[in-house]
């Protein structure tokens, strides 16, 4: 249990320090991993890491696990209004 302890540790700096580019207030938010799966298995960046959090949030889902992609979805309704809205300025 401590050899698990240490390396979620040893990961939870390296999370912070490096790898990911995390906004200032969510990495401060981040206080401590609970846990990290599959961290001997997989990369960092794949594995799935569990973190107690204070003040978090609000938060946008933007990619979620069933491929849903809120960036595409306002891309492509913005590309199918365009020609109303371009009709309504006068621009068309």
């Amino acid at each position: 249990m401590e050899t698990e302890k240490i390396i979620e540790d040893t990961a939870f700096n390296l999370l912070k320090l490096t790898v990911i580019k995390l906004p200032p207030d969510v990495k401060d938010a981040i206080k401590n991993v609970k846990t990290v799966t599959w961290l001997q298995d997989v990369d960092m960046l794949e594995a799935l890491w569990v973190f107690n959090v204070e003040e978090f949030g609000p938060s946008t889902v933007a990619i979620d696990s069933h491929g849903n992609n809120l960036f595409e979805d306002v891309k492509r309704k913005a590309e199918e209004s365009r020609t109303k809205i371009y009709e309504k300025l006068g621009s068309v």
